[in-house]
């Protein structure tokens, strides 16, 4: 899956010249693959959009969640993104271009993922491999 989404963007890729990877578990996970698509497209645009010219993308297990991080090595997630969480993504950049509602919508569609008592969500970070900005979304 992880694969035929970086070959949808794999023109982008090679016309500004970035290098793109992934790293993958040998596991399997149930989603709702049209959501997940929608999140996984928008979240490597962004990538695409920040990075100075690498992109990773990386799926493992944790805690017996399905954790699919993309990292880039751009400037990284604001400060204030990684403080306030889901607060922030509703506020509008016009500087950046920045709507973050595809962070809004990330979440929303993690959320959906429930499996007993447990509830997907994302989180942003930054460092990882590349050093810079991490987004992980957790499905149970």
């Amino acid at each position: 899956m992880l694969s035929e989404h970086l070959a949808r963007h794999r023109p982008l890729f090679d016309g500004l010249a970035i290098r793109y990877s992934i790293e993958a578990e040998d596991i399997t996970g149930f989603f709702d693959r049209e959501l997940m698509t929608g999140v996984l497209n928008n979240i490597i645009n962004n990538a695409i959009r920040y990075t100075d010219r690498q992109i990773r993308i990386i799926a493992r297990t944790s805690d017996g969640f399905l954790v699919i991080a993309v990292e880039d090595d751009g400037k990284g997630y604001p400060e204030v993104m990684l403080t306030e969480g889901e607060a922030s993504f509703g506020a509008v950049n016009f500087e950046r271009g920045s709507t973050r509602l595809g962070l809004y919508f990330a979440s929303a569609i993690a959320r959906l993922h429930q499996q007993d008592e447990r509830q997907g969500g994302i989180r942003l970070s930054n460092g990882g491999s590349l050093g810079r900005g991490v987004f992980e979304i957790w499905l149970p």
